[in-house]
């Protein structure tokens, strides 16, 4: 259902629901007729009770009196007692002649008496009426009572709908019986409701009993339905029944659906052809008895199938007539679809705009019988540089056609050609609701639009009238043979400035599409305007002088006549979508070759990469194997470097004790290398601390000194004495700076040069600088804004290219910055700028102890660490130094122990078989054992050292580690831990 119509039925909706809230409000009648509806509804009536209501109201009396003055009752006219007319009458058919009374003329006290379609659906209640209480009387005998008033309210909502519509619901009981639709279908599509719902509205404002709100609301359900009610399923089967059979006693045509139903009904209650056939005499017998009663007229059964007979000969008549139009209609439909089809295949096929222009042209032309009129599309892949795009389009008439294509601040105010001449010049004027031609004879003046949509012709009131041109603004013979793009060059050329403008406005150009309905308006009077329409997004329009076919024949109804108005209206949009459908496949076309050479150069690059990757997965292999021999090296190396420094701390010779320090350089070295190939293979979150940044470049140095050497190159350094310690984690920092020195180094490779490193800090700053400059060959300026990408080297061969992406990435983590300049031949500078430390910081002394045995403070200390040698070497240097020391193998161990046993201090390892020293800190935690904890790890994760120090660690130290650093940091926490307890 449209919006129009879903919003007229809401509105006839209303009407009825007024109408039945007027009927509630009725003064004395409907007082009357209310105690009249309580008499009939009850079970087991008093005939004296509704003797006193008739005579109270003298218009009910007459009435009453009258239908038992019939002769078929054997009274004679003088008798006027309504004792006597309601005994003779007797009560079932007093219920019968009450309720007909009180419903037809509550509902129409102004209604024609002589209204046929009244008087129709009077008879028909009246016949469905007999019908139930006849198929009562067969197969249920007890509800033959009730069964003659169900009949007759149930469809007392079709009389609610006519008093309420009576012009909009007389013509759809005109149009439905040539419809083959079912009347409650046609009454919910065109008026948003059906009889059935108009009945329950009314039975229930009536406040009848549920029988018979529910003999007016569903006698239409399907038998399943019907099945399913427990109360009332045995009466609405007789009635849905009973409704049928009346329709065919009265010759009324039966819809496909009823007819199936009725068999399903029929089946369900096990009555024969020749019952029903017999049923029916019985039917007309009981109908011709009762006209009277309903003032329908005194007919026997035989005229009453007579009437009926010739009713049905009318209606087949009509129908016949209304087939044949509908007929002529469906072929000329056929005809512009095939048209539509036709074009659809040439427009598949079509790869240029031309030919798809000559395709709807052909189409319209032929069998639409549109011989002017001009397509014209937006095309941006005709757009030149700087073109906001072009208006490219056809323009046909009178047997000739003219293509055009102008960018759109070049839409000529003339039509261009040899046609193009004297009197039938064209004008546009500034305001474009006068745009007419130079003189009386041109193109089609655009006046100002009448309210009306795109697609249609739209007449001067207003008023859409689909076919018929009423505006008199038709181009002359004259102008259209002059040239075809005559008539419709306003329309262009103002289309070209809206979208100028529209484009300056939005640079997206989305409010093309917005302002096309506006535009299809403005002209709407002179030209059908369809728009091409593509996923809400309009291409281009398709203007047309002719606005529908002509008439499918002389005798068409107006329904096939608004069929093939309808069909032309919906086959004008199918065309105009094929067109913009092949439009977009030729915008997608050319966008599929740009991207397919995009795509090509992107394989191209994607190939340099995946060499790089394979050469970055090769070298990430290398650093899972060299991780794994770091760690098999660690603790042998952390071994030697402790037992070497306790010999060196026992050595009294200086001569001696200075190869030892020499020894312990080197095995630095090798611990440091080791802690770069297992950072490399498993990259750790940045440990910041104060670091000093000058005594960090020079141990850089140191390490690179003798490749430079080697090289002849020279190493000048210029650092700061005063440089503020930076907040850094120092491990980082020497992969950042040792990485730069090996570039330098790579980049003096063809001679003798020099390495600069300096640093510098003004006082209040919050950041040091670093600079690293060599004299080497220099980078190329094509390659500078490359130089911190991932995989980018200028060195094929000789490295991976993640150097300095690495480099650019540590000094970003640190909250600093790093950048380059360089000129080719002459050298490179890089300069970094990292944060000073916080002053609330300590930064402590940052400058390597003497060596040396001195004593300290005694305490008992618990050393827990799996490897034994590990465990020797501790017990031995902190027995060397006053302490007392115990030691075992893991976490459990270690746990027995110390709740056999009080320890000032321990000194644990995190990765242990059996229980770990992770869970040893939390049972130590959740024991409330006071004693401070320093953890020495070789392969602990920054994740498990940090959830140590959670834990209660004081302080972690890797292995290898320095034996006189260690003693120093268990001095210091068996002071705080003294200090802390003394103030408890």
């Amino acid at each position: 259902m449209t919006a129009t119509t879903t919003h007229r039925a809401g509105k006839n909706a209303g009407k009825v629901r007024e109408l039945l809230k007027r009927l509630e409000s009725l003064p004395a009648p409907p007082a009357v007729a209310a105690r009249v509806l309580e008499w009939v509804t009850q079970a087991d009536p008093n005939i004296a009770d509704i003797c006193q209501i008739i005579a109270s109201d003298p218009s009910l009396s007459l009435k009453v009196l009258k239908l038992a003055n019939v002769r078929v009752h054997g009274l004679q006219r003088g008798d006027m007692k309504i004792e006597r007319a309601a005994s003779m009458l007797g009560t079932a058919t007093l219920r019968q002649v009450l309720l007909g009374i009180i419903i037809r003329d509550t509902l129409f006290l102004e209604h024609k008496r002589d209204d046929p379609q009244l008087a129709r659906i009077w008879l028909h209640s009246l016949a469905c009426a007999t019908a139930t209480q006849l198929l009562a009387g067969k197969l249920a005998p007890k509800l033959a009572e009730p069964a003659f008033s169900c009949g007759l309210a149930h469809d007392c909502g079709k009389l609610a709908l006519l008093c309420a519509l009576p012009e909009a619901y007389e013509a759809l009981l005109e149009r439905a019986p040539l419809s083959g639709q079912p009347l409650h279908a046609l009454e919910a599509e065109a008026l948003g409701m059906d009889h059935a719902e108009a009945g329950k509205w009314l039975a229930q404002s009536w406040g009848l009993p549920g029988l018979f709100v529910d003999s007016a609301w569903l006698h239409h359900q399907p038998e399943a339905v019907l099945e399913d009610l427990d109360e009332h399923g045995g009466m609405l089967t007789l009635l849905a029944l009973g409704d049928i059979l009346a329709h065919e006693v009265l010759a009324e045509p039966l819809d496909a659906s009823t007819m199936a139903r009725r068999k399903h009904l029929l089946d369900r209650v096990n009555l024969s052809f020749h019952q029903v056939e017999q049923l029916k005499e019985r039917v007309a017998v009981g109908l011709a008895e009762r006209r009277e009663f309903f003032s329908l007229g005194g007919e026997d059964a035989v005229a009453t199938f007579c009437v009926a007979l010739q009713r049905a000969g009318g209606l087949l008549a009509r129908m016949n007539q209304e087939l044949e139009a509908r007929r002529a209609a469906d072929a000329q439909v056929n005809s512009l679809l095939a048209a539509v089809a036709g074009a659809g295949q040439v427009l598949a096929r079509a790869r240029e705009t031309e030919d798809m222009f000559a395709a709807v042209r052909s189409a319209l032309d032929g069998d639409f019988g549109i011989a002017q009129g001009c397509v014209y599309i937006l095309d941006a892949l005709e757009a030149g540089e700087g073109d906001d795009g072009r208006l490219c389009g056809l323009a046909w008439g009178d047997g000739a056609e003219e293509g055009f294509s102008w960018a759109l601040d070049a839409v000529p105010a003339n039509a261009v050609g040899a046609n193009a001449v004297g009197a039938n010049a064209v004008q546009v004027n500034a305001d474009p609701a006068n745009a007419v031609p130079a003189n009386a004879v041109g193109a089609v003046a655009a006046r100002s639009p009448a309210k009306g949509s795109a697609g249609k012709a739209v007449g001067a009131s207003g008023v859409d009238t689909p076919g018929v041109d009423t505006s008199g603004d038709r181009p002359s013979e004259a102008s259209a043979a002059a040239s075809p793009l005559l008539p419709f060059l306003p329309l262009l050329r103002i289309r070209a400035e809206h979208i100028r403008a529209e484009r300056i406005a939005d640079t997206n150009g989305q409010r093309f599409s917005d302002s096309v309905g506006a535009f299809a308006q403005r002209f709407a009077r002179s030209f059908r305007i369809v728009p091409l329409v593509l996923d809400h997004a309009v291409l281009g329009e398709l203007i047309l002088v002719e606005t529908a076919c002509p008439p499918a024949s002389g005798q068409a109804s107006e329904s096939a006549s608004d069929s093939v108005v309808q069909a032309q209206t919906r086959c004008l949009e199918q065309l105009c979508g094929l067109l913009a459908a092949a439009l977009e496949r030729r915008r997608a076309a050319a966008s599929l070759e740009a991207r397919s050479e995009r795509l090509g150069a992107a394989m191209r690059k994607m190939q340099q990469i995946n060499q790089k990757l394979i050469q970055a997965e090769r070298l990430a292999a290398v650093g899972q194997l060299a991780a794994g021999a770091a760690h098999e090296i660690n603790n042998p190396l952390a071994i030697i470097y402790a037992r070497l420094q306790i010999l060196g701390l026992k050595e009294t010779n200086e001569a001696q004790r200075a190869a030892f320090r020499q020894m312990e350089e080197q095995i630095g070295r090798i611990s440091a290398i080791l802690t770069q190939l297992m950072d490399f293979a498993r990259p750790t979150q940045p440990q910041f601390a104060p670091v000093d940044l000058n005594a960090l470049l020079t141990g850089c140095l140191s390490m690179m000194s003798g490749n430079f050497e080697k090289r002849g190159a020279k190493v000048i350094c210029g650092m700061q004495a005063d440089l503020p310690p930076v907040w850094a984690d120092a491990k980082l920092l020497e992969q950042v700076f040792v990485n730069l020195f090996i570039n330098a180094e790579h980049a003096m490779e063809g001679g003798a040069g020099a390495l600069g490193v300096r640093t510098a800090w003004r006082g209040g700053q919050g950041h040091v600088r670093v600079d690293v400059e060599d004299t080497g060959c220099g980078i190329a300026p094509e390659h500078l804004e490359s130089i911190f990408d991932p995989f980018f080297t200028t060195k094929e061969g000789k490295g991976t290219g993640l150097g300095l992406s690495t480099s650019y990435s540590i000094i970003k983590s640190h909250q600093g910055d790093i950048r380059v300049t360089s000129t080719l031949g002459k050298g490179t500078l890089f300069r970094l700028s990292l944060p000073v430390a916080p002053a609330s910081v300590p930064a402590g002394d940052l400058r390597p102890r003497k060596g040396g045995a001195a004593k300290r403070s005694g305490g008992d200390i618990l050393v827990v660490d799996d490897e034994v040698r590990i465990q020797e070497l501790l017990v031995e240097a902190l027995e060397m130094h006053g302490y007392t020391a115990a030691a075992c193998g893991d976490g459990e161990a270690a746990l027995q122990l110390l709740k056999k046993r009080r320890f000032n201090l321990m000194l644990l390892d995190i990765r242990m078989p059996s229980r770990s020293g992770l869970w040893l800190l939390a049972e130590i935690r959740r024991a409330a054992i006071a004693m401070p904890v320093i953890v020495i790890t070789g392969l602990a994760t920054s994740e498990e050292r940090n959830q140590a120090l959670e834990l209660g660690a004081v302080r972690c130290f890797q292995k290898p580690f320095k034996v006189d650093e260690l003693l120093d940091a268990v001095d210091a926490a068996l002071r705080t831990a003294s200090r802390t307890a003394l103030r408890q």
